[in-house]
């Protein structure tokens, strides 16, 4: 719930902060992203949370919504609209984001989520930075109160407004971002802030390519085909 007592984006810059969590205070409306907007009527069914998440495990078609079956490994055909999908990645993706949302540490979950150390610790890097840029939306819009009532909030928020140290401001957003919403709420605002946008844009790319003929020309026995 908005907070009534929350500092305004102008008395940001009057007392001189000119970024919060990475985000440039004299462009506010870049602060409010994509996870604040609505979802419409018209949006796939994998838009919302609930919907990308039995998606993934279900290996549904992105496009149609058809089961996939087994195709060439790793990946997975859709026997309607024939466009192959491969769903590894991305499951171990959103797995990894479920875990950073619980406050797990990157270096011990990659055995949990199916891939490489270094694989987890960059998905989580994502997470952060995506983070930090939430809770200045938060900020910006009222949600985290910006008039601290202990001392804990006031030095964590004077931290992740002023601080120029990397791991120290993002320590203080994470405290922000895991006092101010739920398990939930931060799932579902990481989800629709970076995983939303990706998919969004792969499967725009396949429609794009499945609707031009020369697009979809394979080489295959010796000649250039176009499968129908």
């Amino acid at each position: 719930m908005k907070n009534e007592s929350a500092t305004s984006c102008s008395e940001f810059t009057e007392l001189g902060i000119q970024r919060v969590g990475g985000i440039n205070m004299n462009d506010a409306s870049s602060a409010i992203t994509d996870y604040q907007l609505p979802l419409q009527n018209s949006d796939p069914l994998w838009s919302d949370f609930t919907g990308y998440r039995r998606y993934l495990e279900g290996q549904l078609c992105w496009v149609d919504g058809t089961p996939t079956h087994l195709s060439c490994a790793p990946q997975r055909q859709c026997p309607k609209c024939r466009v192959k999908w491969s769903y590894i990645h991305k499951q171990a993706r959103f797995k990894a984001l479920m875990e950073f949302c619980s406050g797990s540490n990157a270096s011990k979950i990659s055995g949990r989520i199916g891939c490489a150390k270094n694989t987890a610790l960059a998905y989580f890097h994502d997470f952060s930075q995506a983070m930090e840029e939430i809770v200045a939306g938060l900020i910006i819009s009222g949600e985290i109160a910006t008039r601290p009532t202990c001392k804990q909030e006031m030095r964590e928020l004077d931290r992740a407004l002023r601080s120029g140290h990397r791991k120290r401001r993002t320590k203080a957003c994470r405290y922000l971002f895991f006092g101010a919403l739920n398990f939930e709420e931060r799932s579902v605002a990481l989800f629709r802030k970076l995983l939303l946008p990706e998919i969004r844009e792969h499967v725009k790319q396949v429609e794009t390519r499945e609707s031009d003929p020369k697009a979809r020309i394979v080489y295959c026995h010796n000649r250039w085909t176009i499968p129908r």
